[in-house]
């Protein structure tokens, strides 16, 4: 999984790869999320930005995985729309690290900081 901004794939390098692993066609594809297989084939080589739109309706037909969609839409220019709960396992895993670093809980660091409290 890519996080840092700076390793993030291109958008259309997503696409290809996603549309591979389910083993789709362009065309196929296309057809399925109502547009044109040049337009997506313009999508994956990087001559054609996707809509935010179009990010998402064929991510939700490839089943891509929420925190993927987000990269996607980031890729693509466009903020992410899905919330990743603070209970996901690599983020209580990264709250840990913190705690060991900043000798917290982890629990604390998840609390908001209140004035005067």
């Amino acid at each position: 999984m890519t996080t840092a901004l700076s390793d993030m794939r291109p958008i259309g390098e997503q696409l290809r790869a996603w549309r591979q692993l389910r083993k789709l066609s362009q065309l196929r594809l296309a057809c399925e999320v109502d547009m044109s297989a040049r337009h997506l084939s313009f999508v994956e080589t990087g001559r054609s930005v996707p809509s935010r739109d179009t990010v998402l309706r064929l991510a939700e037909y490839l089943d891509v995985p929420l925190r993927d969609r987000n990269l996607m839409l980031l890729a693509a220019g466009y903020a992410p729309v899905f919330h990743i709960p603070l209970r996901d396992p690599n983020l209580l895993l990264i709250a840990a690290g913190y705690a060991a670093v900043f000798d917290e809980t982890p629990s604390s660091l998840m609390r908001p900081e209140r004035d005067g409290c």
